[in-house]
Formats: C-alpha cells, structure tokens, sequence
C-alpha cells in the first residue's frame, strides 16, 4: 500500500488528472497550501513524453483514499517542485520490479500477438 512519504514511479500518466480544480477545492483545509499553487494545471507534457516509460522518481505528498489518488512531485529533497495528481493505480513504489503478463504488455502497448525473442548477441 502506498502512503505518504513513499518514493514512487508514474506507470501510467494517463491516469493523471491536469485540471481537476474542484478536487483540490473541495480539499483545501486537508492540502499544504504550497501544493495547491504548485499544481502542474493543464500540465500534460509527462503524458505526451514518456506515458509508460518514467524512470522519474516522485514522492507522494497526500494520499486520498476515497477517490483513489495520490499528489506527488518529482523534488523528492525539498517538496518544492511541480504536484500532480494522479491515480493511485498509475503509480508504483521505485524500485518495485514490473510484472505483467503478455496480454498486459500488449494493451499497454496497443499491440497484438506479442511474440518475446531473445536478443542477438553481437559477435
């Protein structure tokens, strides 16, 4: 279970959610009002650079367990950089190996009839 003050990786940015106000609204006597200014706002550049793929490592700020999200940053040492929301199922703790089947790899790839080879060694 994630929490608090865990160091997680994004798996999935496009469960980020970049420009839902009303959350953070409806939660500003729970939030440090620092996130609340620092909130990447219609922010979607993670979603289009590396939606599958982020080696960033982030830390979790606030968990909410209701609506399953989390709000992370990527300045893990001071907490002062850019907070994004984002679903709990879309991130990961670092470090965590990555386990998935076939036809997982092939919906997160949008691909079908995945065959895994073993690589060509140069000679």
């Amino acid at each position: 279970m994630i929490k608090a003050g865990d160091i997680v990786r994004v798996t999935d940015w496009g469960l980020s959610f970049p420009t839902w106000r009303e959350w953070f609204e409806e939660r500003k006597n729970e939030l440090d009002f620092m996130w609340v200014l620092r909130y990447a706002y219609d922010n979607s550049v993670n979603f289009r650079s590396c939606c599958f793929t982020d080696e960033t490592r982030y830390i979790v700020l606030y968990i909410d367990s209701d609506c399953k999200r989390a709000l992370i940053t990527d300045d893990i040492y001071r907490n002062l950089g850019k907070v994004y929301l984002i679903g709990l199922d879309g991130i990961e703790l670092y470090g965590k190996p990555t386990e998935m089947t076939i036809s997982e790899i092939e919906e997160k790839l949008g691909i079908k009839n995945l065959k895994i080879v073993e690589e060509k060694k140069d000679d």
